[in-house]
C-alpha cells in the first residue's frame, strides 16, 4: 500500500505528560442511555484548508530523536481533533461517501500498535460467570462431559434450562483461535437480526429502561476479574411488530482511551426478565512500538479516495458519514498475526441515531498501513 505524505509539520511541540493507569471513558446520553464517550469537536466556522503535504517530512524521520514518533503522532492527533470535514468520494461506478463531519479524537493523547493475543475460556471465567449470573444456584449447574457444555434446568419443560457452552466463532472473519464464552436461557428467541432493529432505544415497548438493563449487566462485568477497563459502547433495542422487546448492550475495552473493536464483543441480551444471554471473548495485548508517525484524518480520507475503488457498496449507492472517529480495531494481517491497530473510522449514518443503529458496520483507514477496513462486526446471529 502506497504511504500518503505528511502534513508540513516542522517543529515538534512540547511532550504531554501521560497518566500511567487507565482512565475511565466519559459518557453521555444517546438513545436514553448512558454509553462511554469520547470528547466532542465543535464545528469550525470555515472547513479545514489544509495546506498541501511535503514529502521532507518522511526523509527527515531517521535525524529525529528518540520519542520523535510519539511527539509527531501527538500533533497529528491533536491537529486531526481541530478538523471539520465535508467532502465526497466517488467510484468509477458513480457510487459515493459523503462525509459530512467532525474529527473526534477525545482524550486521546498517544496511540501505539499491539499484537492480539487470543486466550482460551479458563475454569475461573466460568465460575466467576456462573457466580455472578445465577448467584446461589450456581452448584446446580451440571457439566455433560459428552458434549461438553454445562446446562441448569428450571423445570422440566421444554427448552426451560440455561446451556453455557464454549465455541470457537466460525461465522464470519474472526482471531486465529478465538475461543468465546456464551450463556443463554433457551426457552426465548429473541430474533437478533436487524430487521428486528429499532431506529433507537426510546422506541423500545420494554418495561425496563435501557439504563436499568445496562446496571443489570454491570452486576456480571464488575464481578469478573477477565473483564477489566470495559465500558458499554453502544445499545441496540430490538422489537419490531409486536416480536419480543429486548436490549443488546455491547461493551469494549479501552486501550489509551480508545475503544477496541475486535472480532467479538462483548454483549449481553437483556429483556424484561434479566439477562437472557451473554457472549463474549477475552484476549491479551503486546504493545509494539511505532516506527513512523500515524496518518492524520485528512491523510486518512485521502486514502479513502485513493481506494475507492475497494469499497463495498451493497445494495446503496451512496454511504453517508457523519463523523471521523479515531479507535482501535482489531485485524488480521496476510503474515498471519492480528493486530489491535489504530485506525480512523467513518462513522456511518447522517444522525446520531443511524450512526448508533449502524454502529457494529466498519468503513475504516488502518491509520498505521493506509489499508481499508470493511466489515461488519458484533456477531449479529
Amino acid at each position: 500500500m502506497k504511504k500518503k505524505p505528511f502534513l508540513i509539520l516542522v517543529v515538534l511541540i512540547s511532550c504531554f505528560i501521560c497518566a500511567s493507569c487507565v482512565k475511565t471513558p466519559e459518557s453521555i446520553e444517546r438513545d436514553g442511555i448512558n454509553v462511554a464517550v469520547e470528547s466532542t469537536v465543535d464545528m469550525p466556522e470555515a472547513m479545514d484548508q489544509s495546506l498541501p503535504m511535503s514529502q521532507e517530512i518522511q526523509s527527515s524521520l531517521a535525524a529525529l530523536p528518540e520519542n520523535a514518533v510519539e511527539n509527531k503522532n501527538k500533533e497529528i492527533i491533536l491537529e486531526s481533533s481541530n478538523l471539520y470535514i465535508e467532502q465526497t468520494v466517488e467510484n468509477m461506478d458513480g457510487n459515493k461517501i459523503v462525509i459530512n463531519g467532525a474529527v473526534n479524537t477525545g482524550d486521546v493523547e498517544f496511540v501505539a500498535r499491539y499484537i492480539y493475543i487470543s486466550k482460551p475460556v479458563t475454569e475461573k471465567i466460568r465460575e466467576e460467570l456462573f457466580q455472578a449470573y445465577f448467584g446461589e444456584r450456581a452448584a446446580d449447574v451440571n457439566y455433560d462431559e459428552r458434549n461438553d457444555l454445562w446446562r441448569v434446568d428450571n423445570s422440566s419443560e421444554g427448552g426451560d434450562y440455561y446451556l453455557y457452552t464454549t465455541p470457537c466463532p466460525s461465522a464470519g472473519p474472526t482471531a486465529f483461535g478465538e475461543q468465546v464464552f456464551q450463556i443463554e436461557y433457551r426457552a426465548v428467541d429473541l430474533y437478533p437480526f436487524r430487521d428486528n432493529l429499532l431506529e433507537d432505544a426510546s422506541m423500545s415497548k420494554a418495561n425496563t429502561t435501557p439504563n436499568e438493563a445496562v446496571e443489570l449487566c454491570d452486576t456480571i462485568v464488575n464481578a469478573m476479574s477477565s473483564l477489566e477497563n470495559m465500558a458499554v459502547d453502544y445499545v441496540h433495542a430490538y422489537g419490531i411488530a409486536g416480536r419480543r422487546p429486548y436490549y443488546k448492550i455491547v461493551y469494549k475495552r479501552y486501550l489509551d482511551h480508545l475503544p477496541v473493536t475486535g472480532y467479538n464483543d462483548l454483549y449481553f441480551l437483556v429483556d424484561d426478565n434479566g439477562i437472557e444471554k451473554i457472549y463474549g471473548a477475552t484476549y491479551d495485548v503486546e504493545k509494539i512500538e511505532l516506527e513512523a508517525p500515524i496518518l492524520s484524518a485528512r491523510e486518512a480520507v485521502d486514502a479513502l479516495v485513493g481506494n475507492s475503488t475497494l469499497i463495498k457498496f451493497e445494495e446503496e449507492n451512496s454511504i453517508f458519514v457523519g463523523k471521523i472517529q479515531l479507535e482501535y480495531i482489531v485485524v488480521n494481517s496476510t503474515s498471519g498475526d492480528t493486530y489491535v491497530t489504530p485506525a480512523w473510522r467513518f462513522c456511518i449514518g447522517d444522525t446520531d441515531h443511524k450512526m448508533n443503529v449502524l454502529r457494529d458496520r466498519i468503513l475504516a483507514v488502518d491509520a498505521v498501513t493506509g489499508e481499508i477496513i470493511q466489515e461488519e462486526r458484533g456477531n449479529t446471529f
